[in-house]
């Protein structure tokens, strides 16, 4: 179950791991670019943590690029116990969305659309196909989420719907959104069904469900 979010002092001198956090968010975007020209963390602006499945860290982070400071937002998700992390969304906090919002990697979509690696930078390139994405990934359990509630409010069945597997999960950029195709197994009562549904999450955060269809 999703809590709320709550602001963590970046100026207390326990913040190593914070700053950690970030600096491993700001190396994996670069990794995942795969540009010539690295960004360099510089500091936390800000940090607010959220309990999920885990625990998801929202960063507002100054990075070095060439000669000029910038600052980006990113979700770092941390499993239970700490034994993995991964980054979920980098992007600028003017907006625009990068590859990491699907989990999709710029490499692939850059192969995908013919952009040579060496001039791969954020927003150099849109994939033309979706992307096969890990569906235990935090974002793609939201994008399921909200599909679930759709098909609650569109339901008159006293019995709630509930989300049993996510069976496949595609992604892709797509005029400015994330678009998450998925195939979701369902229980209302004693009778399960399953549901394809494409799932949109726009650039200043906000979710949207298309459609979501009995298969």
């Amino acid at each position: 179950m999703l809590g709320g979010k709550k602001e963590v002092d970046v100026q207390d001198t326990n913040s190593l791991e914070i700053d950690e956090l970030a600096n491993f968010a700001v190396s994996e975007h670069n990794a995942r670019q795969n540009s010539l020209e690295k960004m360099n963390f510089s500091k936390v602006v800000s940090c607010h943590k959220q309990v999920v499945s885990g625990l998801m860290y929202h960063f507002v982070i100054e990075v070095e690029e060439g000669s000029q400071l910038k600052q980006y937002e990113a979700k770092v998700w941390v499993k239970p116990g700490g034994s993995s992390r991964k980054l979920e969304e980098f992007k600028s906090v003017d907006g625009g969305l990068t590859s990491a919002d699907t989990g999709v990697k710029t490499e692939e979509i850059c192969h995908n659309a013919g952009v040579p690696l060496t001039k791969v930078s954020q927003h150099s390139c849109v994939p033309v196909g979706k992307q096969i994405v890990p569906t235990e990934a935090p974002i793609v359990q939201e994008a399921a989420e909200h599909a679930i509630k759709m098909l609650q409010q569109g339901s008159n069945s006293l019995s709630s719907y509930e989300l049993r597997e996510i069976v496949s999960a595609e992604a892709q950029l797509k005029e400015g959104s994330a678009v998450f195709d998925l195939l979701l197994k369902t229980k209302r009562g004693s009778k399960e069904e399953n549901f394809k549904s494409e799932v949109h999450r726009a650039e200043d955060g906000s979710w949207s469900v298309k459609h979501a269809t009995l298969e």
